[in-house]
């Protein structure tokens, strides 16, 4: 199988590379790198050879059997349709959000909606890096009790936003510390600070990052009535997103059936409270890790409807990469006549 990477040398791209390299995509032999004008001819290293960056064009996409994008929702919006016009055998995974509301196109957690993928799908789209943490934490509770409410707070690491914002946090990082002079840092910077808006706001005053995860949980899960109210910050971890969760459930039940339902849950390593063990986002982040944290679970009424806990990830690792392999397994068995469940 040839996979084209869209975005190679970006972050999502080199943790993707990393990953084929273990193997997280049996079949996979043959990569075709494809980045910026400025890194083409760029050697990107993976199965044991160097293979050149190509540029953003169509012929670059020849012979390729499926396609990873991993770019801004413009580059996407222009590309994927034309790629799929142009070579009928090709299928992508776009990590953008160009496609993922659009009805004809599936929005996949792998662990929460694999089957959304039909055999005749040549388009599947990757979800927010936040929004598949939290459709990965709250699936057990969505199938074991229902789910009426979600209210969400997420801190998420500052790799979110790409290499340059990591530069420009380590370049804010070096002017405080000789000093420790909070007046040296800007208020809008990164470092140790709390920016509490991510995108334009709309004209409710929700913010970009916020309206995504509010509009593609309910598409995940099927549930479109499903009641999100998320309030998104930027916070200056390098790597890692935390979410604090407030559910309240369709049907009331006891603290240990929760705590079960999560400890059962695909890719989730539930941490029984402890004074001194919790998810954060330096843990979750650990090399080769793929596991969601959950922990910090409490009941927050006497009826037993409603339930807070805190869950981190790896948003480079599981809020985009091994997603984006795992669609891509999921595309090639359906391709070759196979299920991924058999």
């Amino acid at each position: 199988m040839k996979l084209a990477i869209v975005g190679a040398t970006g972050l999502v791209g080199a943790e993707l590379i990393d990953m084929l390299e273990a193997d997280y995509l049996p079949g996979c032999d043959a990569i075709v790198p494809i980045a910026s004008d400025e890194s083409v001819g760029r050697e990107i290293e993976c199965f044991g050879r160097n293979w050149p960056c190509k540029p953003l064009a169509l012929e670059s996409f020849e012979g390729v059997d499926i396609a990873s994008f991993s770019v801004g929702d413009d580059l996407s919006a222009k590309w994927i349709p034309k790629l799929l016009s142009e070579y009928p055998q090709i299928r992508i995974v776009d990590k953008s959000n160009a496609f993922r509301l659009s009805e004809d196109v599936p929005l996949v957690v792998c662990g929460v909606n694999d089957d959304e993928i039909k055999q005749s799908d040549r388009l599947a789209a990757n979800p927010n890096c936040t929004t598949i943490q939290l459709a990965l934490a709250v699936k057990p509770l969505f199938d074991a009790f229902g789910i009426k409410r979600i209210i969400a707070s997420t801190y998420q690491a500052i790799s979110g936003a790409g290499r340059d914002a990591i530069s420009s946090l380590k370049e804010e990082l070096d002017i405080f510390y000789p000093t420790y002079d909070t007046s040296e840092l800007r208020a809008s910077g990164s470092a140790h600070n709390i920016l509490p808006q991510i995108g334009s706001l709309d004209n409710n005053g929700f913010a970009g990052e916020e309206r995504k995860i509010m509009l593609e949980l309910p598409k995940i899960l099927g549930l479109q009535n499903l009641d999100v109210c998320v309030t998104a910050a930027r916070i200056d971890a390098f790597v890692g997103h935390s979410i604090s969760v407030f559910a309240k459930l369709r049907e009331p039940t006891k603290l240990n059936a929760v705590e079960d339902a999560l400890k059962a849950g695909y890719a989730i390593d539930y941490l029984p409270n402890d004074p001194e063990v919790y998810p954060t986002p330096v843990s979750a982040s650990r090399p080769d890790y793929d596991l969601v944290q959950v922990g910090r679970l409490r009941p927050v009424d006497v009826e037993g409807r409603e339930y807070s806990f805190f869950c981190c990830a790896n948003n480079l690792r599981i809020g985009a990469a091994l997603n984006a392999l795992r669609i891509a397994a999921r595309i090639n068995e359906l391709a070759s006549g196979k299920d991924a469940g058999d």
